[in-house]
């Protein structure tokens, strides 16, 4: 399903569109934001869905490089669908806009988008979840420290911090030691360092042939979001 449209609302209006049709599934919306700009964005919506049962949200952020349209689509299909099923969320895969996920441009169409959900669905704002691989993997750490009162937890792949490991909310990194563009060695030291100062950070390797080996990383998505839900669960 695409839809296409260009005033300065139309993600709630996409969102509330989608919800007055047959809803489930998945969704690739294109959206006006300013100056002419489009932006992009796939939504997944669990087949269970009702309106009157709080669901999880996740947002997932695509690797760098030249983006086709609706460039997170094949990773959340690829590493992130089937694993989620059984928690039955609410997913939302941007398109970068240009440059990291940490630019203002992005942040404001993320967040845009995050909010616009919150307004069109019913969703559990204890389990709101952000991850990504590679840049997006990198960008979770932003959101995590910019956002600690809205996301409940992160989980980054492929992914280094670009500053301080501080985290308010709990992060689950998964990386390999093969990674050609992330020292694994590195990660593994910023991790030892924000668990000596109590920071609630969680570090487990991956079999993965190189940096760009993604499919590799399917064989973890399920523990990982094990640990996802045991986090919830806990904490909840």
């Amino acid at each position: 399903m695409r839809n296409q449209e260009s005033s300065p609302n139309s993600i709630v209006r996409h969102l509330e569109h989608t919800l007055s049709s047959k809803c489930e599934g998945i969704h690739d919306i294109e959206v006006g934001i300013h100056g002419g700009i489009k932006g992009r964005f796939t939504l997944s919506i669990p087949d269970s869905y009702a309106q009157n049962t709080p669901r999880p949200l996740v947002c997932i952020l695509h690797y760098a490089g030249q983006p086709t349209r609706f460039y997170g689509r094949p990773l959340l299909e690829q590493l992130y669908l089937s694993p989620l099923e059984h928690l039955e969320p609410i997913i939302f895969a941007p398109e970068s806009l240009g440059g990291q996920w940490h630019s203002a441009e992005n942040e404001s169409f993320v967040m845009s988008i995050l909010n616009a959900t919150l307004k069109s669905f019913m969703i559990d704002k204890r389990k709101i979840m952000i991850s990504g691989y590679s840049m997006g993997g990198v960008g979770v750490f932003h959101y995590i420290n910019a956002y600690p009162d809205v996301f409940s937890n992160g989980i980054s792949l492929a992914g280094c911090p670009s500053g301080r490991l501080e985290p308010k909310s709990p992060i689950l990194m998964l990386a390999s030691v093969s990674d050609d563009i992330f020292s694994y060695e590195q990660i593994h030291k910023e991790c030892t360092i924000a668990n000596r100062k109590g920071y609630p950070v969680t570090l487990r390797s991956v079999s993965a042939s190189n940096h760009y080996d993604v499919q590799s990383f399917s064989a973890a998505m399920p523990g990982a979001l094990a640990w996802l839900n045991a986090q919830w669960n806990r904490e909840h």
